[in-house]
């Protein structure tokens, strides 16, 4: 497991001593605490700060494949082959409770907004509500019929909780389902895909559900009404995840057609494409830290890329921001019209790499505390493997796609 630093793009640690494959990772509320699951039946509990294992929970017989925090960080929950769920004291590393019910494997655990409850879904084709504090089932969710995708056949694809907790949304074949949690009834049956629904997401502020899967469309809708507020198409491939902006005016998407899509939830008009990734998008996570208008993407090619979005009055921008490599340095199709503060030296090494455009003049370059990196000192960190930095960037429409910001010009560049 690697954490990686949000600004520079370095690895600041990793997490070491796992003897199988790591299924699914997660991040306790204060943000000091890693908790991974493992195909060998482990829950581990690291430390951010010194990438110290804590404990190592045992007590599953199969592969771990999902884990979460509670929202109070007090608990973790675990679930995979197998089918049970299990509840564990993240202080003490004791297990709570077993969760038993589900008759095929486990593969995706939420805990509700207020902790009180969590929803687990599984290969049986039921999503099973139970309450943390006495370990009982309180509703089976089922009407979600399977779809097959590589390793697992997975049944019920996405499942999210909306932000009051009193409805849950999943999809799986075409058709979304919003499930009262008080009285585990369907309120809304949300139809208009066309193929397969693999991911559900509800908005941060509530009231609002998106939807995405097979046939490359994204669906906006109203939970109160279940009606399709817009479709957003595009994407020319499966469409594998998307996510809101903290605001809730914006959506990014990621596709099998190796694109990323910035979307207006308002006007359900897409604002900027980056296109020409080498290959698709597997996940999303947008920055929730004030006045970072970032994004997080990890492909199929195992590489992470923070982009930024950048708003000019009403045209958006997405920029890439790092992209972490071991030892080289990758620019490709690369613009750097208006990059500000770019030297010669650096302007020629781009040029070599097939970079285009002219840069910005130095007189032209922001105030001295809003400064960026410089490629040169991009560079001089590729000396460390472990923390190597390349910058990489896309077409991208309606914009053009910069170098990293903080840029210096203290040292030279080495080959």
């Amino acid at each position: 497991v690697r954490l990686w630093d949000v600004v520079t793009g370095g690895c600041r640690r990793i997490l070491a001593g796992l003897s199988d494959y790591v299924r699914s990772i997660a991040y306790s509320p204060r943000g000091d605490v890693v908790v991974s699951g493992c195909d060998d039946g482990t829950v581990r509990i690291w430390d951010v700060e010194s990438g110290a294992c804590r404990q190592i929970l045992k007590g599953h017989t199969y592969p771990v494949f999902v884990v979460a925090y509670s929202p109070q960080g007090d608990q973790v929950a675990s679930g995979g082959l197998g089918g049970s769920v299990k509840i564990w004291d993240a202080g003490t590393g004791e297990s709570c409770h077993t969760l038993t019910g589900h008759t095929s494997d486990v593969l995706s655990i939420l805990y509700s907004p207020k902790g009180n409850q969590i929803a687990s879904r599984s290969q049986d084709s039921t999503i099973r509500l139970w309450d943390i504090k006495s370990g009982t089932s309180l509703h089976t969710l089922s009407a979600h019929y399977g779809i097959s995708y590589g390793y697992y056949h997975e049944l019920v694809a996405g499942i999210a909780y909306s932000p009051q907790g009193d409805i849950l949304a999943a999809g799986s074949d075409s058709i979304v389902r919003l499930w009262d949690m008080e009285k585990g009834d369907c309120r809304h049956i949300l139809i208009g895909h066309t193929k397969d629904v693999w991911v559900v997401v509800y908005s941060p502020q509530g009231g609002q559900v998106v939807s995405a899967g097979e046939d490359g469309l994204l669906k906006l809708w109203a939970d109160g009404t279940g009606e399709c507020i817009h479709t957003l198409a595009g994407h020319t491939s499966r469409v594998t995840c998307v996510v809101f902006s903290p605001k809730g005016d914006q959506i990014v998407s990621g596709s099998e057609d190796n694109t990323i899509r910035l979307w207006s939830t308002t006007s359900g008009q897409c604002q900027a494409v980056v296109q020409d990734i080498d290959t698709y998008i597997r996940s999303i996570a947008w920055s929730t830290v004030p006045g970072m208008n970032y994004f997080v993407t990890a492909c199929a090619d195992f590489s992470v890329r923070m982009w930024k979005v950048v708003e000019d009055g009403s045209v958006c921008h997405i920029r890439a921001h790092w992209r972490p490599v071991n030892g080289e340095l990758n620019v490709t199709k690369t613009s750097i019209k208006e990059v500000q503060g770019l030297g010669q030296l650096n302007k020629r090494l781009l040029e070599q790499r097939g970079a285009v455009g002219k840069p910005l003049h130095a007189d032209r370059m922001r105030e001295s505390s809003q400064k960026v990196l410089s490629l040169v000192s991009v560079v001089s960190a590729l000396k460390e493997p472990s923390t190597g930095l390349a910058v990489e960037s896309a077409p991208v429409s309606n914009s053009v796609a910069g170098l990293p910001e903080q840029l210096e010009e203290s040292e030279q560049p080495t080959e």
